[in-house]
């Protein structure tokens, strides 16, 4: 593992209007949530895991979702860099989202870095949910989407369909140049959305750096892929799970950094699960 931040994160608590936001619509803006210096030095990890790819040194978390120019999706990076472990395990992102889930036991359940380079993937939407994808069950689990660069719906900012978290569950569909063999499996289209626009609220925000987008894991969300000539977009991703998470394995394509330990049982409460770390519990950290 490289690097390490030797510094403590600054993260602000929510807003009950945030959280009302939250539950209502299944996404929120959250203005200035985490400290520039924090994101200053996840964006230098972020460009570490960068380099890394770009020499054909990816970890086997790592793929490029384009296939011209470079859109990085790597997941588990805080097991490859210390600054992004710390983030995750000692900051206060896992207190932050047990008031986003109203629960009161927060684990960490994996995180993902997204790097879109400028001018590039803008011709392309991939309306998904991420539950479906994921061996997971319940309704306390979130994501805080976190900006490391400014961006908007022109360079590469996520759209989502305010309310779709209320509505059915899609099965999984392949992401751009991702449409291999481990997607060979049961799929289904989404609907265009962006074709619709007056018929569905989609709602979207100019993003400043330390921002994030709270969401949970059913609503529809998608980008039209970035086409600033000047500007690259960097994000990273955490997600987590409450109280009432369970396993559910689902018919198509599972990532299986989701799942649990081999012989976990379907329906069992993800807390059962020695992979997925305790960070935080109501009265005290854990």
């Amino acid at each position: 593992m490289s690097q390490a931040s030797g510094n403590v994160s600054s993260v602000r608590d929510l807003t009950s209007a945030e959280i009302e936001t939250f539950y209502r619509d299944g996404v929120v803006h959250l203005k200035a949530l985490v400290d520039k210096t924090t994101c200053t030095q996840l964006l230098e990890a972020a460009d570490r895991r960068l380099e890394d790819f770009r020499k054909e040194k990816p970890s086997e978390r790592a793929n490029n979702l384009t296939k011209d120019g470079t859109f990085l999706s790597e997941r588990e990076c805080y097991k490859q860099d210390q600054v992004f472990n710390d983030f995750c395990m000692t900051s206060r992102m896992a207190e932050i989202a047990g008031q986003a889930m109203r629960s009161q036991e927060v684990r960490f359940y994996f995180d993902h870095l997204f790097m879109l380079d400028k001018d590039c993937a803008k011709d392309s939407y991939y309306w998904h949910q991420d539950m479906p994808y994921w061996g997971c069950g319940g309704t306390q689990i979130c994501s805080f989407w976190l900006a490391l660069t400014p961006c908007s719906v022109d360079s590469g900012a996520l759209e989502f369909v305010k309310g779709s978290d209320k509505g059915r569950l899609y099965l999984p569909s392949a992401f751009g140049n991702a449409a291999s063999e481990r997607f060979a499996t049961e799929t289904e289209k989404t609907p265009e959305y962006h074709l619709h626009r007056e018929s569905y609220d989609i709602a979207s925000w100019d993003i400043r750096v330390g921002d994030c987008l709270l969401f949970n894991t059913r609503i529809m969300h998608s980008s039209r892929g970035n086409h600033s000539k000047t500007q690259r977009r960097v994000a990273y991703s955490t997600r987590w799970i409450g109280d009432d998470a369970v396993f559910e394995p689902k018919r198509g394509f599972q990532d299986t950094i989701t799942y649990p330990e081999d012989g976990f049982p379907a329906g069992e409460k993800l807390s059962r699960s020695a992979k997925f770390p305790l960070l935080w519990k109501a009265g005290g950290v854990a």
